[in-house]
């Protein structure tokens, strides 16, 4: 009887362990799967997140480069400008087809007071990679008075071939107040190519509207050297 009892009490005690083991182990796996749970919701979050992107805006009044007395056609080497009729150029979406060759030296300066002035978007190439890139810059000669440091737009970026091939351009401009000063006159600029724009940001370029040369009604093409710029 005593052994019986003995091996009771064992067989009881090893039950016990087994379920305490046995409950344990569930713990455990429910905590891990809880986790998992966490991080492929988080996952999921920051994937939709990046999956917001901005749309282009349907309320602004549509302008092309014939609009400033620039006919589609190649431009060759020479200096062509013209001025739109409208008042200023706030609330308009430019738009084109821009065909950038990777050489020489393309302008395309937007919203000058007159001539030559407001800001550009230039062909460049780079001296570190000699990738050629679009860039956009202040017009400005003198560079203690640049209102922005040239920003470079890259292909890889923008998800299509910026030069050497036709690419859909849509520049969104609206006048704003977006560094507290409550006076709008910061421009907000868009760069859409195919109508996706740039990395997915608006640029801001602050107090731009009140410029001496900047933001006028006038357009310039510059093309230097044996460069070409088609448009469509």
């Amino acid at each position: 009887m005593r052994n019986s009892k003995k091996i009771c009490m064992r067989m009881t005690r090893v039950c016990c362990i087994c379920i305490i083991s046995l409950l344990l182990f569930i713990a455990c796996a429910s905590d891990e799967k809880e986790s998992e749970k966490t991080e492929n919701t988080n996952q999921e979050q920051q994937v939709q997140e990046s999956e917001v992107l901005e749309t282009l805006p349907t309320d602004l009044q549509q302008l092309s480069f014939i609009d400033f007395g620039l006919e589609n056609g190649v431009y060759s080497q020479g200096t062509y400008k013209g001025e739109y009729g409208g008042s200023d150029i706030n609330g308009t979406l430019l738009s084109a087809k821009l065909t950038f060759t990777p050489k020489g030296d393309t302008h395309v300066l937007i919203g000058g007071k007159e001539a030559w002035g407001g800001f550009g978007l230039s062909v460049i190439q780079m001296e570190d990679t000699e990738e050629w890139v679009l860039r956009l810059y202040d017009t400005n000669g003198d560079k203690k008075g640049w209102k922005f440091d040239p920003i470079f737009l890259y292909s890889e970026v923008a998800g299509v071939p910026l030069i050497g091939k036709e690419v859909d351009v849509k520049i969104s401009i609206e006048y704003v107040e977006q560094d507290g000063d409550g006076v709008e006159n910061d421009v907000k600029l868009g760069l859409w190519f195919n109508d996706k724009l740039y990395d997915n940001e608006y640029i801001y370029l602050k107090d731009y509207t009140n410029l001496s040369y900047s933001m006028g009604t006038w357009m310039t093409v510059l093309v230097r050297e044996d460069a070409t710029l088609v448009i469509n």
